[in-house]
């Protein structure tokens, strides 16, 4: 950010791209994922283990977008989460809208 003030660089605002989401309050137990059909302990546990890193890295990606935001002022801010496709058609462009523009 330093570099494009130093380089006197306008910039109008901060895209972050591939967020991890969170998942919130809905992260599933150990018992839960159990219960589900065809699910034995050790599968179960991996799908835990899986959950649980995705809960650390939505954790980090939000200290880090908060430490952006600190560092940056005032200029507008838009995440877009990773999402589950690979955007490349028009069509991709266009699913990006709801996190580009209020």
């Amino acid at each position: 950010w330093q570099l494009l003030l130093d380089r006197e660089l306008n910039c109008s605002g901060i895209m972050v791209n591939r967020m991890e989401p969170s998942i919130g309050s809905s992260a599933a137990s150990v018992s839960a994922v159990k219960k589900l059909a065809g699910v034995d302990d050790l599968l179960a546990e991996t799908i835990i283990e899986i959950q649980d890193d995705h809960l650390l890295l939505a954790t980090r990606d939000l200290d880090r977008i908060s430490d952006l935001h600190s560092a940056t002022g005032s200029a507008p801010l838009r995440c877009v989460p990773r999402l589950p496709h690979l955007i490349t058609d028009v069509d991709g462009l266009m699913a990006l809208q709801p996190y580009l523009y209020d």
